[in-house]
């Protein structure tokens, strides 16, 4: 499957308290903030400021589709996963529907191709 633990904790980009992804390095964390900012803006939003960059607790894990490139979510939630393990990440894609290393979406799409 095309996921890699980091091998050490990530970056959290958080604004107004709320947590909009994470890098798995400083300069990457640095790029989203600033797209994810431009995109609030760009939207109209009004924020207090620019987004946020701490330091993680603990690493992040996550999958991504071959097919399709969409990153695996918590089914529950639908939020991105983070400080999860590799094993959490296999289970929670067994469980959302992943065959190997495909989405639920990209299954079907395939098969009639």
């Amino acid at each position: 499957m095309p996921f890699m633990p980091a091998l050490e904790p990530c970056w959290l980009i958080e604004m107004e308290g709320d947590w909009l992804g994470c890098g798995r390095d400083f300069d990457r964390a640095v790029r989203l903030a600033a797209a994810i900012w431009g995109d609030e803006m760009q939207a109209g939003a009004v924020t207090v400021g620019p987004p946020t960059l701490r330091r993680a607790d603990l690493p992040c894990v996550q999958l991504l589709c071959e097919g399709c490139g969409r990153w695996l979510a918590d089914p529950q939630t639908l939020a991105p996963l983070h400080g999860v393990t590799g094993a959490d990440v296999l289970a929670l894609a067994v469980g959302d529907g992943w065959v190997g290393e495909r989405c639920p979406a990209c299954q079907p799409a395939e098969a009639t191709s």
